[in-house]
Parts: C-alpha cells; sequence; structure tokens
C-alpha cells in the first residue's frame, strides 16, 4: 500500500522571509527551519521560515549549527506564541541554480527517518 503523498501549504509571510533572507546572505547560502503544523494526517502548514545564520557559510555550502538552532528556535516560538506552530523541516538556499548536492540528499535521507 502507498502511502499518499504530503501537501505542503505555504502561507503567509514564509516565501518573503526566504527570500528577504537568501537575498541578504548572497554570495553564501543561508538556511535555517520552516515553522508550521500539521493541518491533517497529509497537509502540513508552513507559516514561517526561521533563519539559522551560518558564520562559515560560503557560496556552497550551509550547515545548520545545533546551538544557535535551538537558541533560535526556543526564542521564535516563544515570540510567536501560536499554539500549533512547531518545527515542520529545514530549509536552506543556493545563490548559483543547482541541483540538490550530495550533502543535500544525504541530509534529506536522515531527515526523514526522525
Amino acid at each position: 500500500m502507498t502511502a499518499a503523498p504530503v501537501e505542503i501549504r505555504l502561507t503567509g509571510p514564509v516565501l518573503a522571509e526566504i527570500r528577504a533572507a537568501a537575498s541578504a546572505a548572497e554570495p553564501r547560502e543561508t538556511g535555517g527551519f520552516l515553522l508550521g503544523w500539521w493541518a491533517t494526517s497529509n497537509v502540513i502548514v508552513v507559516r514561517h521560515a526561521l533563519e539559522v545564520p551560518d558564520r562559515l557559510a560560503t557560496s556552497t555550502s550551509w550547515v545548520r549549527r545545533p546551538k544557535a538552532a535551538q537558541a533560535a528556535l526556543s526564542a521564535a516560538l516563544a515570540s510567536f506564541g501560536h499554539p500549533f506552530l512547531g518545527y515542520v523541516g529545514d530549509w536552506h538556499s543556493h545563490p548559483q541554480r543547482c541541483e540538490a548536492s550530495q550533502r543535500d540528499l544525504a541530509t534529506l535521507a536522515r531527515s526523514s527517518l526522525h
């Protein structure tokens, strides 16, 4: 039996937040968390994109640093105060047009196991 595909709904300022963070970081990559909630068993609502800067980021690399990420996530959840809002995924930018890197694919595979 095949599971139903998951639908991702980007709402509110999420796209503007990603674009602004990616633009400000150029020519380096940046990234962070997607904040939202599961609306149904196959629908995720994404409401915000939280940037977690990596001071070692390059034009081809961004790494989520655990301590900075946890601090940013805790502060954002407290600030937004939304009862359903939580971590639903990661995002990062690629300043140049490119395919997903082997690191990107490996990270996605690891994340999907949790």
